[in-house]
Parts: structure tokens; C-alpha cells; sequence
């Protein structure tokens, strides 16, 4: 009986260390299957990230380029505007000048009207 219940305890033994080692490649398969989904995953995210990032860095560089355009055109009209005001104020000092030439007497002082334009 003891013979019987040895052989008994060893094939248990050896159906258990089957079990698991068999429950333990079941569960790497599963293990691996979850590994390669979210491998999968992160790659799609990753791809998807890096194609809106190449995007944006597409988009902010016309950005730029438009900003320098507004900037030169910004200098040129800076330019344009001081050359303005010192023509203005060329015009200004000649008038003056030609304003102080005329004598007195020739001067047409302005006569005060009824709001009628006509004189």
C-alpha cells in the first residue's frame, strides 16, 4: 500500500509540475500578446505625435516667415514715414520762410464771413 500511495504522490507530483509549467506558457503567450498590443499602440501614438509635430513645426516655420516679411515691411515703412516727416517739416520751415518774406502790406488778411465760402 505504501508502494501504491508513492506512486500515487509521484504521479501527482508529475501532473502538477506539468500543469504549471504548462499554465506558465499559456500565460508568457498572453503575456506577449499584451506586450506586442501595447507595443502596437505606443507605435500608432508615437507616429501620430510625430505627424503633428511635423505639422506644427511646418505651420510655426511659415509663421516665421511671414513675422520677418512684417518686420521688413515694418522697417521699410519706418523709413518711408521718417523721410515723410522730414519732408513735412522741410515744407514746413520754407513756408515759414516765404510766409515772412511778404511784406505787410501785401498781405490779405482774412475777412471774417457770414459761413457763405463764395467772396
Amino acid at each position: 500500500m505504501e508502494m501504491f500511495l508513492s506512486f500515487v504522490a509521484i504521479g501527482i507530483s508529475i501532473a502538477a509540475i506539468w500543469m504549471v509549467s504548462h499554465s506558465s506558457k499559456s500565460s508568457e503567450g498572453g503575456f506577449n500578446a499584451f506586450l506586442q498590443s501595447a507595443r502596437n499602440e505606443l507605435n500608432t501614438a508615437k507616429s501620430d505625435i510625430d505627424k503633428n509635430l511635423s505639422e506644427t513645426i511646418t505651420r510655426l516655420n511659415a509663421v516665421g516667415e511671414i513675422i520677418e516679411e512684417i518686420n521688413a515691411n515694418s522697417s521699410a515703412t519706418n523709413t518711408n514715414l521718417s523721410d515723410l516727416r522730414a519732408e513735412v517739416n522741410a515744407l514746413r520751415h520754407d513756408l515759414d520762410a516765404l510766409d515772412a518774406s511778404i511784406p505787410k502790406q501785401y498781405r490779405n488778411l482774412p475777412r471774417k464771413s457770414s459761413g457763405n465760402l463764395h467772396h
